[in-house]
């Protein structure tokens, strides 16, 4: 847990050099990874795997491409524990945030990709209503509007 919390206070850390910072966040979601295993804390696993993918999403040296891909193999991984039914709202959140991942990868098929987020972003509206979580609605929509305008250049291209 603390190698978790401890994660999130770089992720978070407003000072410093935003690339090591970001860097020592992964460091530290790995390491606690090597305790919060998928079969003896599952939930706590997809927390951190879930961040773990934010980290490698928000990581702003090196390759974005494999940082992206990193990425999206932790969310992949958090949605295994993470389910619609067991854990909707952080199912939710992991598909918003795969959406945005597989959005912002540039490798492979790009129609591709952008398909891919587009059914990530509509599972999270499923969950995050505008009644009943407005702002993960809002970001889920703005996401997904997004998504579906760089999906009409593609084709009009």
């Amino acid at each position: 847990m603390t190698q978790n919390n401890l994660g999130l206070a770089y992720s978070d850390l407003p000072t410093g050099d935003r690339a090591a910072n970001v860097q020592k966040a992964i460091a530290a979601y790995e390491a606690a990874l090597r305790v919060r295993t998928e079969k003896d804390f599952p939930a706590d696993w997809a927390m951190t795997q879930n961040s773990l993918g934010v980290a490698y999403w928000a990581l702003p040296s090196g390759d974005r491409a494999a940082n992206v891909q990193k990425a999206i193999a932790a969310y992949e991984a958090a949605l295994r524990v993470y389910t619609e039914k067991d854990f909707p709202f952080d199912w939710a959140t992991t598909q918003n945030n795969l959406g945005v991942a597989y959005s912002d990868l540039l490798t492979g098929d790009r129609a591709a990709n952008l398909q891919k987020a587009k059914v990530c972003l509509e599972a999270a509206l499923r969950v995050y209503t505008e009644s009943g979580f407005p702002e993960g609605h809002r970001d889920a929509a703005a996401n997904l509007a997004d998504v579906e305008r760089q999906l009409r250049n593609l084709t009009s291209e």
